[in-house]
Formats: structure tokens, sequence, C-alpha cells
């Protein structure tokens, strides 16, 4: 992800109570012949819209891909350099916009200061504070990522820093209040495809191929006899679309067995080796979940391959332990490949702790 610095500057995430509104107005963008693009969000009413948005005639912001065609623009007279803006960029695989929203950000230089992320049914979304250097000066940027089907939405509010302490309000009341008119309400840019077996069903973006390995079958532990390892299921995903053969999602589960939530890591982590994965240091976060999920635990796998990078999570309820794993390049080396493949993962962790949750 894009590099974040120390620096103080003002994020402000609510507006105080009884605060004046009156010189905000509403912007209402109804202009494209698709009513998914229409939008509204508030504003200041001393900011106007730019001359040649003053009819429906976006333009693509000239960043390398992904691009984003811009649907408006509007600027304060007070401040030259400051500018909100809208834009949008069509995917073709499904990700989060807050993942999107970071490449944007790291290709265009700028530098993340403060963040908050919401993880939603549509992935990962961000509000993010951000600057960048230049010999003019330092810009700062507050943007706002969000995504319906196959649009990620971006919102930039952008000034000089000596500017951005009388904007800062501003620029929070434009990104919290921003919304889709008429939102296709889809999660996923692409096709969703469900996976089914006799012991073990999941939901998986279609661009990605499941294949049930039944001759390995299961994550055995060694201690355990086959009747204490209980009643395995196994498959791997690889992406159809990509050339990288190191790019998979595991999923395994387990039921009936004695086997406990360490003893099913340690039999994962074995089975990273056979993929040729050396694993140094697992990191482990426990993750909230519903209740009648006994207990979920996200391990980030550190490697001596620093080609590739290992995540998997296991969940387990009701005697049932099921682990899903990505293994995928790195965000450093392929930050839109690792895009997708971290959503393709979310996708079917969902899936699996919903149907865990019945």
């Amino acid at each position: 992800m894009s590099k974040t610095t120390s620096h103080q500057l003002e994020f402000p995430v609510n507006v105080e109570e009884g605060a004046d509104l009156s010189n905000f107005r509403r912007v209402e963008d109804r202009r494209h012949p698709d009513p998914r693009f229409h939008y509204e969000f508030s504003l200041k009413k001393s900011w106007a819209q730019a001359a040649d948005h003053s009819k429906h005639n976006s333009r693509f912001v000239e960043v390398p891909h992904p691009r984003f065609l811009e649907l408006s623009r509007f600027h304060n007279s007070q401040f030259p350099n400051a500018s909100v803006a809208v834009s949008y960029s069509i995917i073709d695989r499904d990700c989060g916009s807050a993942e999107w929203l970071d490449i944007v950000q790291t290709k265009e230089e700028f530098v993340t200061e403060k963040r908050r992320d919401t993880y939603t049914g549509f992935g990962s979304q961000s509000d993010v504070l951000a600057t960048r250097k230049s010999e003019s000066g330092t810009e700062v940027r507050r943007s706002l990522g969000l995504k319906d089907g196959n649009r990620v939405f971006r919102i930039t509010c952008t000034c000089d820093q000596q500017d951005y302490g009388a904007l800062a309000k501003t620029f929070y009341v434009v990104v919290s209040t921003f919304h889709l008119l008429s939102p296709e309400g889809e999660h996923s840019a692409e096709p969703i495809a469900e996976f089914q077996s006799a012991n073990l069903s999941f939901a998986h973006p279609a661009s990605w191929q499941a294949i049930q390995d039944e001759h390995t079958g299961s994550l055995s532990y060694p201690d355990q006899s086959d009747e204490q390892n209980g009643e395995a299921s196994y498959v791997e995903l690889f992406d159809s679309t990509s050339s990288q053969k190191n790019t998979r999602i595991v999923v395994a589960q387990q039921t009936g067995s004695a086997m406990s939530l360490d003893q099913f890591k340690t039999a994962y982590l074995k089975r990273l080796r056979e993929f040729g994965i050396k694993p140094l240091q697992t990191n482990v976060k426990a993750i909230e979940t519903p209740d009648s999920i006994s207990a979920a635990y996200f391990f980030e796998v550190l490697n001596d391959n620093d080609q590739i990078e290992s995540n998997f999570m296991i969940v387990e309820s009701h005697g049932r332990l099921c682990l899903i794993g990505l293994i995928t390049p790195p965000y450093s080396l392929e930050p839109i490949s690792y895009a997708f493949n971290k959503r393709a993962f979310e996708i079917i962790r969902d899936s699996l702790i919903a149907q865990m949750n019945q």
C-alpha cells in the first residue's frame, strides 16, 4: 500500500453538533445518459463548476492505468489551486475501491497521511488524506473511493497545504455526503460462480477456476489417525485469466475431526512447503465473527521468497474447521493483480463464513 508519513494534518470525521451548514448547497449531477453515474453531494455555495464541465464533457485524468474518467470539477476563486472533482474507472475484474484508490494515488506520487477503511459487501472502501510534494509546494488531497458493480467512483478534494486548514471541514462534508442517486447495487464487477461438492460449497469470481484435489484430499495432521483427521475436502482455485503460475487460492475443510485449530494451521504450513514456499514466521490476528463462529484467525505468513505473499484464515464452528489461503505476488510487485486476488479471497471467505453462520 502507499506509504504513510507522520505529518499532523487535521482529518475531520464528523461535523460538530449544531454546526452552521447554511452556506452549503446540494450538488446534483444527472447529466450522464446512464443513471448509474448520477450522484450528489454537499458543497459550499462559493464553489462553482469548472467551465469545461458546464455540459457533460468527461475527460480522462492523465495518469497511468487504472484510468479515471472525470465527470465534474469545481473551483473556488478564493483558493485558486483548490478543486473538488468526481471521476470513475471501469473495472472488468472485481476489487475493492480502497485498493483501486491506493494504486492510483501511488502512481500519482501521493503519500498517505491518514485513512479510514471500511469493509462492506462491495469490498474495502477508504477515505484517505494524502500529500504530494513538488517544487511549487505541497498539495493536500482528501479522497473517497466508492464501488458499484464494475464502476469505481473517486471523489478528490485538493488544495495547497497552506489552505487546507480553511478547507478541511468543506472537504469532509463533500466526502461524507457523496452518494449515488441510482446505484446498481451489484456487489461484484464480474459474474459469480458456485463451487459445489458433497461436503463443501462456496461462491467465487467466475474468472477463477476451481479444481478439487481428490487424490491428496485432506490437510492431515501426521500424529493422528485417518479417523481422527475426519472427513476432508480440499480445493485449489487458479486465476484463468492470469499466466502467473504461483497465484492460487486454497480452500480446505475438515469435519468430524479431532484436530485442533493449531494442528490445522500446522498441516497447511506443511502444504505451503509442498508448493515450494518456506514459511519463516506467521503473524496472527483474531477476527470478529458472528456468535455461531467459535473462532477465526487471520495468518500473515512471512516467506523466504519475496516474490510471493502467503496469507490464510482459519474459521472454526460446530466441529467444522475451514481454511482459506491466498498465495499471490505481493502488492509491491503486482499491485493490480494483488487487488484482484485479494478481492477473490474476500468473496470466498465471506461466502464460507455466511454458510457456517447458518
